[in-house]
């Protein structure tokens, strides 16, 4: 059955202004939610993400999440500070679903626990049904679990989701990330505007209807009403915007974020005089041995150099390029089988088939340098549309469709 229906990208739509704005200044537009953080996750991707980097991320207000290619151990290590972590659904079930020989969970009464179980398909029911049970005891045993799950790519599950089990984030979106190869191979897609609109709506009705309830009428049991999260597809700086007026809670990004200068992948630099001064790096300890016209200087991209000293290092070579691995892929299977509480190496029959790809994507700026670019953007695009706050931005906007035309005419 094909559904008479049609599905929007980002570059489809624009942003709608409001008729008419109070806002004098968009430095009266307060991007950061409660928490002092910005809307945006990094994706816990092995060349975006690592336990160097980390802090990175968070100083720059930035929810992180530490991914599966990060030694077990350390990730426990994470996990028990506090941190946003990772998980497959196996390594999941074993910490938060089964009791320890004292018949008593792992985790500790008191503690905050940030889980993501990190798997392409979150529409698998087994999921939830561990989601469910993982609740049941961090509320009977006295510590708090804060789940993410997905990826899904239909607006229906989310309602399942919210009626069926309990978890605090849900990632929208699957085959919609650069390095993902999902919707090629498979033919699996949702249009990603379209999924977080929807998703919204579904979200609003549920509210609704639990605010609303009146004694007699039918009730639905909602039993959670988590965060959207938009991951995946995030090409340009709009595109944050657009996945947040249509109702994202979140953008989670990955392949941008990878291109970097902090991230975590691996970087080819090539000099200005690449064959007399070869720049070296060092991708064990992120440290960069780089020449200019007055002699060679060092930098640790990840710790101990200030902003301008790693804007000079990027002025001051010809080019840098920076390696993107897609958490499918064959290379990342084997990082993640390294990284269990019991390491495996894996031979090449075990592999699965990768949907997912590597390349080499130019490096232009520092983090610090994307997000002042972002949150002016973010603030102009709230200033725009009367909203001091993203509350009032995920709930106040209206977007258009863009005729083929214009689409093509603004995106050369």
């Amino acid at each position: 059955m094909i559904l008479e229906e049609q599905g929007y990208a980002y570059a489809d739509l624009t942003i709608v202004p409001a008729v008419i704005s109070k806002i004098k200044s968009r430095k009266e537009c307060n991007i950061f939610y409660e928490d002092g953080n910005l809307p945006i996750f990094a994706a816990p991707m092995m060349t975006v993400v690592n336990e160097h980097n980390y802090k990175i991320y968070e100083e720059n207000k930035i929810n992180v999440i530490l991914p599966r290619t990060v030694k077990y151990n350390l990730r426990l290590d994470f996990l028990n500070n506090g941190k946003w972590v990772a998980f497959s659904l196996k390594e999941f079930i074993k910490l938060f679903c089964q009791f320890g020989d004292d018949d008593m969970p792992v985790m500790k009464p008191g503690n905050t626990y940030k889980v993501l179980i990190d798997m392409a398909d979150g529409h698998m029911e087994e999921l939830y049904t561990y989601t469910f049970s993982a609740k049941r005891l961090a509320k009977n045993f006295g510590y708090e679990l804060i789940l993410m799950v997905g990826n899904i790519a239909n607006p229906e599950t989310y309602r399942w989701i919210c009626t069926h089990t309990e978890v605090d984030y849900v990632r929208l979106a699957i085959g919609s990330g650069s390095n993902c190869l999902t919707t090629n191979n498979v033919g699996e897609h949702y249009p990603i505007a379209t999924l977080i609109d929807k998703c919204k709506q579904i979200k609003d009705e549920l509210k609704g209807e639990m605010e609303y309830y009146e004694p007699g009428t039918e009730w639905i049991d909602v039993k959670c009403l988590p965060y959207i999260v938009a991951d995946g597809g995030i090409k340009v700086y709009s595109d944050v915007n657009k996945a947040l007026a249509l109702g994202a809670d979140y953008v989670m990004i990955g392949g941008l974020f990878g291109s970097l200068f902090e991230s975590s992948g691996d970087m080819i630099i090539e000099s200005r005089d690449s064959a007399q001064y070869p720049a070296v790096y060092d991708s064990e300890t992120g440290k960069v041995l780089y020449y200019t016209s007055y002699g060679s200087k060092k930098i640790n991209i990840w710790n101990g150099n200030t902003e301008e000293e790693k804007r000079a290092c990027i002025r001051s070579v010809k080019n840098i390029k920076k390696r993107l691995i897609g958490m499918s892929t064959k290379e990342a299977q084997i990082a993640i089988a390294r990284c269990l509480e019991e390491p495996k190496e894996l031979t090449p029959d075990m592999l699965k088939t990768s949907e997912g790809n590597t390349t080499f994507v130019e490096c232009k700026y520092t983090l610090k340098q994307w997000l002042e670019n972002m949150m002016d953007y973010l603030r102009s695009a709230m200033s725009y549309n009367n909203c001091y706050t993203l509350e009032e931005f995920k709930n106040n906007c209206d977007l258009i469709v863009n005729s083929p035309a214009e689409i093509q005419a603004v995106n050369k």
